[in-house]
């Protein structure tokens, strides 16, 4: 028996997990944000390294033997040039001098890690089906070609310069063999993606496992590492935490991980969760406490944003087990937007005080630390969690070099291949057909 359980936060259903399951095993519709239920009490295995020091809160029996890529640590240089005392970074990525290696440089690693642990502990053995804007097509596409799991991932022609793998001896290959990309043509963004994705699942059915996004606990387990990583170094909960959001699913697992590791303490809490302006859907639901989101407004705006990993036009918010349900509870968690003027100038603030090399959504949650601080909003005493997402991608190719794996021809985001039902689905069956052979390689 596994050390836990799958419970859905609508109707509260409890159920043995089967390593594929998304959605309410009780019949509850639409889509939630599955909670991840210990049996009993969990804790940090302070005698384990890597990922098997925080096994407790992950959904599998063994996760995958891989370097843990997250530290967390005190900012003194940072903090001062900023004007508080009390900052501590948790950052992910490939930063040697602190000790930790990353093969992608982004906290999508620890998705990725948790998600294919979550499949071999039930031993499933079909496809597993996503989409992604760059940063979690390169976690998956990694891990998936490593263990050899087939993977499939859909993804916009514009995150091609994301797409790119450490030069590691062997991996072009076993890419090659394990992972195949399908995409859609520029100007198609990162909803293009998600349509298409979902049409390729409903054209090759039970052949291939939906990945599910928010609705895996895989994943939010996995992202709420980074919360256990702050209680490990610092032995309590923040006083305000900040991460740029896209989904927010790291947010949600935040919470999460904070409410197991340190129970009602974790309550005065604040979030804080950045957005890039304008692609604003989040802040403004935040904001003014709306009962949902509609992207339809900000959908033009996907591609004035310089961190598309930002962008979900689908988020974890309106649904059971979402942000919204959290704000009704009480919880104190409001937003700040960025612009692309101030990521960038972020960046170089975190290279001239820390010499850190960061990605664009981790420049982006700097930047609204930094807005944070200035408009009043996190006294200057208080004790911080910024969580960095990403980083040190310039000194890992430096060090190994990369290269981008094969992309498909890709559908037109210009005609209605895509965006139009009909015509999707006859895109979607020719997408399907050349994946069916492919799939019946691992039958």
């Amino acid at each position: 028996m596994l050390h836990y359980q799958v419970r859905c936060p609508g109707c509260g259903a409890m159920t043995d997990d089967n390593g594929v399951m998304n959605s309410c095993s009780s019949g509850c519709s639409g889509k939630t944000v599955p909670v991840f239920q210990p049996r009993g009490p969990v804790a940090i295995d302070r005698n384990a390294t890597g990922f098997r020091r925080y096994a407790a809160l992950l959904p599998c029996s063994e996760v995958l033997d891989t370097p843990f890529p997250v530290s967390t640590f005190r900012a003194t240089r940072l903090a001062e040039t900023l004007g508080f005392d009390n900052l501590y970074l948790t950052l992910t990525g490939h930063f040697p001098k602190l000790g930790q290696t990353s093969p992608t440089c982004s906290f999508k690693e620890l998705e990725a890690v948790a998600v294919f642990s979550r499949l071999r502990t039930h031993d499933c053995r079909r496809p597993v089906l996503l989409a992604s804007a760059g940063n979690t097509a390169r976690a998956f596409a990694y891990f998936g070609a490593k263990i050899g799991y087939p993977t499939v991932i859909a993804v916009p022609g514009n995150a091609r310069a994301s797409l790119w793998l450490p030069d590691e001896d062997g991996l072009a290959e076993r890419v090659e063999r394990f992972v195949r990309f399908v995409s859609v043509r520029e100007p198609g963004n990162y909803l293009d993606a998600s349509r298409l994705c979902a049409a390729v699942q409903a054209a090759l059915g039970s052949a291939v496992i939906n990945e599910g996004g928010f609705t895996n606990i895989g994943r939010t387990t996995g992202l709420g590492l980074c919360a256990a990583s702050f209680v490990d170094a610092v032995g309590r909960v923040p006083d305000h935490y900040v991460q740029a959001v896209g989904s927010a699913s790291g947010a949600v697992a935040a919470l999460r991980t904070y409410e197991l590791l340190m129970g009602a303490s974790a309550r005065p809490m604040s979030l804080h969760l950045i957005q890039n302006a304008p692609y604003t859907l989040l802040v403004d639901a935040l904001e003014a406490r709306r009962v949902k989101v509609d992207a339809t407004p900000y959908l033009d705006y996907i591609d004035s944003a310089c961190s598309p990993m930002l962008t979900s036009a689908d988020p974890a918010y309106a649904y059971p087990g979402g942000l919204k349900e959290r704000l009704d509870d009480g919880w104190s968690i409001g937003g700040a937007a960025v612009t692309n003027s101030e990521i960038y100038s972020a960046q170089h603030l975190a290279w001239r005080t820390e010499r850190l090399q960061l990605l664009l959504p981790a420049a982006a949650a700097l930047a609204g630390l930094k807005q944070l601080v200035e408009s009043g909003r996190i006294g200057r005493t208080e004790t911080v969690q910024l969580n960095l997402t990403g980083g040190g991608e310039e000194q890992l190719k430096a060090e190994c070099g990369y290269f981008h794996p094969h992309l498909d021809e890709g559908l037109s985001a210009i005609i209605p291949e895509v965006r139009g039902e009909v015509a999707r689905g006859d895109a979607a069956h020719r997408v399907a057909g050349r994946l069916g052979r492919w799939i019946a390689e691992f039958e």
